[in-house]
Formats: C-alpha cells, sequence, structure tokens
C-alpha cells in the first residue's frame, strides 16, 4: 500500500522496554478505528 489521494498513512510511535500481544492488539484496534472514521467521513 503506497502513499495516495486515498491512502494517508496513520503513524504513531512509542518507548517501551517489551511489547505484550494486548499492545499490538490495541494499536490494530487503533488502525481499525482510524481507518473506519476516514472511511466515514469521506462517504459525507
Amino acid at each position: 500500500m503506497g502513499i495516495s489521494e486515498e491512502y494517508i498513512p496513520f503513524s504513531f510511535s512509542f518507548k517501551t522496554t517489551g511489547i505484550l500481544t494486548e499492545d499490538l492488539e490495541a494499536i490494530s484496534a487503533i488502525n481499525k478505528i482510524v481507518l473506519n472514521l476516514r472511511t466515514i467521513v469521506k462517504c459525507w
């Protein structure tokens, strides 16, 4: 997936000494919410 008018990457960073499965699941959930919000806003 590249950068285009339809896709703008959502990036964030965090500092940690370790990452757990739950952390990755939370990041995935946030990404899904952002993508859904972009779709909703685009439809309006």
